[in-house]
């Protein structure tokens, strides 16, 4: 009987993991997406909690990720950046604070509040995520846990 109760158990499981793909994604989620990335190829979904789903994409050559919540309200776009295309100011102000970082990696995030520059950086033997608004002032600095996409220098 325990061996039953334990092979239910697992097949239940497995049939949970298996309904949480991409045909899963609300079609308002879906509606939202194609409405606002036209020019999108390649996209995979991916469930990012209870409340939002996750979109990687190609886009103009450039690999995108962007959040939709359930009812298919954007929430994010992110796409990563070439160091040497962050705007002076930007990278004067994560200077000035961090004079010597590393940047491992860049991305711009956009919402409908703005746009952010999130680096990643080594400093100071931490690795930690700054994130600097488009008027050069440092919004955000965390330790980072989990690192972006990227890994390495992208001069």
């Amino acid at each position: 009987m325990k061996t039953l109760k334990t092979f239910s158990f697992l097949l239940l499981c497995s049939l949970f993991a298996a309904c949480n793909t991409s045909t899963d994604v609300p079609q308002a989620v879906k509606d939202a997406f194609a409405k606002k990335f036209p020019d999108a190829g390649s996209v995979s979904w991916d469930m990012e909690n209870t409340n939002e789903w996750e979109a990687e994409f190609q886009m103009n050559g450039m690999g995108y990720s962007a959040n939709f919540s359930n009812d298919g309200k954007w929430k994010e776009t992110e796409h990563k950046i070439e160091k040497k295309d962050v705007p002076k100011n930007v990278m004067s102000a994560l200077m000035n604070v961090h004079p010597d970082a590393k940047i491992k990696a860049s991305e711009i995030s956009e919402t409908k509040s703005g746009r952010i520059y999130e680096f990643e950086i080594k400093a100071h033997e931490k690795t930690m995520e700054v994130a600097v608004d488009m008027d050069g002032r440092i919004k955000k600095t965390t330790e980072e846990s989990e690192k972006m996409d990227g890994g390495d220098d992208n001069n």
